[in-house]
């Protein structure tokens, strides 16, 4: 028999059992939906979060007090660090160091706990931030400590009475600081949304006005013709000699750009492979619904099928058409499901920016078939078989 005359006489028995193909269809499209909304929305928030490491350019470099072995005792970065590496290696671009806390904000409607940084002025360069407007602070405010501001996007829009950003002033912890300059919203993720929350001060300032909470960090650029694994290890020894540290391990901890974005891209692959692993335990149920209403077809069709073999119909053909009916069932309940686990995808993010945009790619109704399938043929396989060893006689009595 003919595959056309099969994929017709089994389209034919769907629509004879309609009930009962839509409730099948209807398990793998839940399925598949659930593992489709997952792993788009996963893989959009794997986006958004490698985006916000590659704003940081490839020859970027982080360093920070690290004792892995979990010692109190560790050594501390300084201002003078900043100063005397940038000095000794030519390949320092921009450095900053960078000191955290929270203050007490007030405005004239506003009085919150309130993120702060206390930068250098390479700070916003080597961060790459745009500003929605005003300027950054310069480097003669910064040497004379001047209680000059600069606030994440966000922040600003929470401070009522500054609209008016020449007129715009803030308190911090009780003294008076005028905002000079405001940042673009640089996104929703959380590696990027601490940019909108937070206050930036000049670092002597901060020094003389903020109590420190955090260990000092630095932060640089490598001029674009460096090695920057090169730079790091040169920058490690340097700081180890400072200290006169003769073990690595026991000093600081150098991250460069692209050692933070592989270690975050595992991090969220395993996430991803986790997420759509639990997900498709709902596939194992609709494909167990779909192998169960086939075995019932198969029962309550045993006097049609020995007609058909008693027509000289082979038991090749009547195992391929129960396939191709299973496999026809999970076809249309996987593009049903697809279409909606995407549209579900884009109504969570919408209500959760954090996910970033969402990235439709062309792979994804591509494994969607293939996916519904493959259950399709590992579900439909066994009542197949069964219908095809029907013996012709028996069945006619039955």
């Amino acid at each position: 028999m003919r595959w056309l005359d099969l994929i017709l006489n089994a389209s034919t028995a769907l629509r004879a059992n309609r009930f009962r193909s839509v409730l099948a269809a209807t398990g793998i499209s839940i399925g598949v939906a659930g593992v489709v909304c997952v792993v788009v929305l996963m893989l959009s928030l794997s986006g958004n979060v490698s985006r916000s490491f590659e704003k940081l350019g490839s020859q970027y470099i982080k360093v920070f007090p690290f004792r892995p072995d979990g010692s109190l005792v560790q050594p501390e970065l300084s201002i003078k660090d900043a100063s005397v590496l940038k000095q000794a290696n030519k390949s320092i671009h921009k450095i900053s160091a960078v000191a955290s806390s929270e203050v007490r904000l007030v405005t004239d409607r506003y009085d919150e706990i309130t993120p702060i940084k206390g930068v250098m002025h390479d700070y916003f360069l080597i961060k790459n931030l745009a500003l929605h407007m005003g300027r950054p602070f310069h480097k003669i405010e910064e040497l004379r400590s001047s209680k000059v501001a600069v606030v994440g996007g966000k922040l600003y829009g929470a401070l009522h009475n500054c609209y008016n950003l020449a007129l715009c002033r803030v308190k911090i912890n009780g003294h008076a600081f005028r905002v000079v300059g405001v940042f673009e919203s640089v996104g929703n993720h959380p590696l990027d949304k601490q940019f909108d929350d937070t206050i930036f001060i000049p670092f002597s300032t901060f020094e003389n006005f903020v109590p420190l909470r955090s260990s000092l960090e630095l932060e640089m650029l490598v001029i674009p013709s460096a090695n920057v694994n090169l730079t790091k290890q040169q920058i490690a020894e340097k700081l180890n000699q400072m200290r006169r540290i003769d073990r690595p391990e026991n000093g600081f901890l150098l991250l460069v750009q692209q050692q933070l974005l592989d270690s975050t891209k595992a991090i969220m692959n395993n996430i991803i492979l986790v997420s759509a692993l639990v997900s498709m335990i709902a596939l194992l149920v609709g494909g167990i619904g779909i192998m169960n209403i086939m075995l019932v077809s198969v029962t309550e069709r045993r006097q049609e099928i020995a007609i058909r073999m008693a027509n000289g119909a082979l038991k090749s053909d009547i195992q391929n058409q129960f396939l191709l009916e299973a496999i026809g069932i999970c076809l249309v309940g996987g593009m049903i499901g697809g279409a909606i686990g995407i549209l579900f995808s884009l109504f969570i993010s919408a209500f959760l920016p954090e996910l970033g945009q969402i990235d439709l790619n062309y792979w994804v109704p591509l494994a969607v078939l293939s996916i519904s399938s493959v259950i399709g043929v590992i579900f439909g396989t066994y009542p197949a078989k069964k219908a095809a060893e029907l013996e012709p006689c028996e069945s006619m009595r039955s």
